[in-house]
């Protein structure tokens, strides 16, 4: 019988909604901007290589790229600012 009564308040509970929505006031805090984490990914790669450089050790291709690709992507979010 207790297992029949706990699980029926499980049940219970588990068909409530877990997030209400209230419009009255603002959202929860979603995600960070992609610049934001894109500027952060950038810092992280150039201390890695500075670090491996004076270190003496070869720097990682794929940093390399990655530090290039995002370089490029911000150049481009500038271009498109100005050119708006």
């Amino acid at each position: 019988m207790v297992l029949k009564e706990e699980l029926e308040r499980m049940d219970k509970v588990m068909r409530k909604p877990l997030f209400r929505y209230n419009s009255d006031k603002k959202p929860p805090l979603g995600v960070c901007p992609r610049f934001i984490n894109g500027e952060i990914r950038l810092a992280e790669i150039r201390a890695a290589i500075i670090r491996y450089l004076i270190s003496g050790l070869c720097v990682d291709e794929e940093w390399v790229k990655e530090y290039n690709e995002i370089t490029l992507r911000q150049n481009l979010r500038k271009f498109k600012k100005k050119r708006s």
